[in-house]
């Protein structure tokens, strides 16, 4: 059961991550809006015991997937506070 939980829920981060950057891993397309870099080990507690997943690296301006406790979609961005304030002219 833990296996067959663990193969589901590395294919829904992976297809939402593909849908995400517009391109599956090594794919050339026009609709690739930015891409990887490597993955990241993330443990997920489930009444089935704790489960290791691959998380994709994605550049910080981009969201992390929405399944792995990510932003859902929102753009992560630089930071909060207003570029004025970021750059101390303001």
């Amino acid at each position: 059961m833990r296996r067959l939980l663990h193969t589901i829920l590395q294919a829904l981060i992976d297809a939402e991550a593909a849908e995400h950057i517009g391109a599956d891993p090594h794919e050339r397309t026009d609709a690739r809006t930015t891409y990887r870099n490597g993955t990241r080990d993330k443990t997920v507690s489930t009444t089935s015991g704790d489960l290791t997943v691959k998380i994709g690296r994605i550049p910080v301006n981009v969201a992390t997937p929405s399944v792995s406790g990510g932003c859902g979609g929102a753009s992560l961005g630089t930071g909060s506070a207003p570029s004025s304030r970021r750059w101390g002219n303001g």
